[in-house]
């Protein structure tokens, strides 16, 4: 198989050709960077709604649920959870990579009423 060797000045350049442009203008789409500005980083905790939670009663709360009760940003609860003003968590949902914490709200209460 024989190659052939072009030059620099040899190469054709490839020609362009201008698309077809309609008459009726069509609304350019949005990026997909555009549409969503304010989705988390993953892994971010964020607030989770906290309507039906008793605190009487054992139920498990998630670090969102944390987030709400105390109603602080995820990086104070952490700075918090470090500092030993929140309890460590009750247990851990999942087995994977990084199982997600959780507590227990009869563990909770005498924390958030200040006791």
């Amino acid at each position: 198989m024989a190659l052939k060797i072009i030059k620099k000045g040899e190469a054709k350049a490839p020609e362009a050709t201008a698309p077809a442009v309609s008459k009726t203008a069509t609304p350019a789409a949005p990026s997909a960077k555009a549409a969503t500005p304010d989705k988390p980083k993953k892994g971010q905790a964020k607030r989770l709604p906290v309507d039906g939670i008793r605190l009487d009663l054992p139920m498990r709360l998630r670090t969102g649920h944390m987030l709400s009760l105390f109603g602080v940003s995820g990086a104070q609860f952490y700075k918090l959870r470090k500092a030993g003003k929140i309890p460590p968590p009750a247990g851990h949902i999942g087995t994977g990579e990084r199982p997600a914490p959780y507590w227990v709200t009869t563990e909770i209460a005498p924390f958030i009423s200040g006791g």
